[in-house]
């Protein structure tokens, strides 16, 4: 139903002498050629790298449990690009052909106090480096491309420094062994282990935007400050919602001009829904057809717990809309959830149909798909006219909410 994953990069194991897994090396990868990394311009393909890792979905638990390496150019140390990446994980390598200067030693200290590490990347003990020791962490030394032994006293100072040496580009088992006797700490390269494609789904910006709204609200605690700073980061979002909840569908005695106002009268929990449904809406390629339909869904199962008194009805609209978060993301339900801090009953509701919200959820979906024979299975020929009728409600709703926001 869904298009295949994308490659999002490519990693390599850093290994200890002891052959456990210290960190990766991030790289880059293209759809077109998965071999090797092929790109033109050096800033936007780490961009791409970086956005790819942290502003996508994917299976790898690597990329959570272990640190990681990646390059950065002496541009992008200078920007804000790389900033997603949390810096208690990241070990940032400054290329072996970065200018060095006053400038790039003030912005390397900045970042450090931010709490980055960072790596020489194919140190070849040249004096323009010396400059830069004192504050990296690690050095990578490719040991193809030069006699190791014949720097051992250089390898030596850098161990005395407290530096941790990363050997890369080992490709046999005597140059593992050499290194080894020379002291060094890590170790990378073909003989070890070849880079492994990292697949997942790429999302766009407006995606990633709506998902950490999602996440953001789903939280118990929520503050109205909290929502306030959301909404307030995009105009659209912030019309949007005020024209919903001035919407005759809603049924508020007076208009609502402010966020405050809406807390007021709606309280917190309503609040949250509209501004989750607006989000998904605008930022999502799925047509206005669908989310009719997915909203008069939602509409019904809080109007069908309200009518049989179940607790926590806000919560069964919820779970009415995020049924079809699928369609909205264009991927797997189960990949979407996965991502999602919502509760365990939700969960199982919208994958299993279980729980009370299942069930509601699932009857909902019968009367859509207007098969009565196991509608009256499931809930009885009284309570599925009810349905039938709750249902005729929503719809009129929906038209008349998304009318007005039209």
């Amino acid at each position: 139903m869904y298009t295949s994953l994308d490659v999002l990069c490519a990693r390599q194991p850093i290994f200890d002498d002891r052959n456990r897994i210290f960190g990766y090396e991030l790289l880059y990868r293209s759809q077109s050629n998965v071999d090797k990394a092929d790109f033109v311009d050096d800033d936007i393909a780490t961009i791409e790298l970086i956005l790819n890792t942290c502003g996508s979905i994917n299976d790898d638990e690597a990329l959570v449990q272990f640190p990681l390496f990646f390059n950065l150019t002496r541009n992008l140390l200078f920007s804000d690009s790389f900033f997603p990446v949390d810096a208690n994980k990241a070990i940032i390598e400054i290329l072996e052909d970065t200018v060095v200067d006053e400038a790039l030693i003030k912005q390397i200290y900045r970042l450090k106090r931010l709490g980055y590490h960072f790596a020489l990347d194919d140190f070849t003990f040249e004096s323009h480096f010396e400059d830069l020791l004192p504050m990296v962490k690690y050095i990578k030394i490719d040991v193809l491309a030069c006699n190791i032994y014949k720097h051992e006293m250089d390898i030596q100072r850098i161990k005395a420094m407290g530096k941790v040496l990363i050997a890369e580009k080992i490709e046999s088992y005597d140059v593992f062994e050499q290194c080894v006797s020379l002291g060094f700490d890590l170790f990378q390269g073909y003989y070890l282990e070849r880079p492994q494609l990292v697949e997942g789904r790429k999302i766009n910006a407006n995606v990633n935007l709506a998902l950490t709204i999602i996440n953001e609200l789903q939280q118990p605690d929520v503050s109205f400050d909290k929502l306030s700073y959301l909404v307030s980061k995009d105009p659209k979002l912030s019309y949007q919602l005020l024209r919903i909840l001035n919407s005759p569908a809603q049924g508020l005695k007076r208009e609502v001009s402010s966020l405050k106002q809406a807390v007021v009268f709606l309280g917190i929990v309503s609040l949250k829904k509209w501004v989750i449904l607006i989000s998904l809406m605008q930022n999502s390629d799925v047509p206005d057809a669908f989310f009719t339909i997915l909203l008069t869904r939602a509409r019904t199962c809080e109007l069908l717990a309200k009518a049989i008194e179940l607790n926590d009805t806000d919560s069964y609209f919820t779970v009415g809309l995020f049924s079809g978060l699928d369609r909205v993301f264009n991927m797997e339900l189960p990949e979407v959830i996965k991502h999602l801090f919502i509760p365990l009953d939700v969960q199982n509701a919208l994958l299993n149909l279980t729980g009370f919200k299942g069930e509601t959820l699932s009857k909902v979906m019968l009367l859509e798909r207007a098969d009565w024979d196991d509608l009256t299975k499931a809930c009885g020929w009284s309570q599925a006219c009810l349905l039938a009728q709750l249902m005729e409600q929503a719809r009129d709703w929906t038209d008349s909410l998304l009318g007005d926001l039209e």
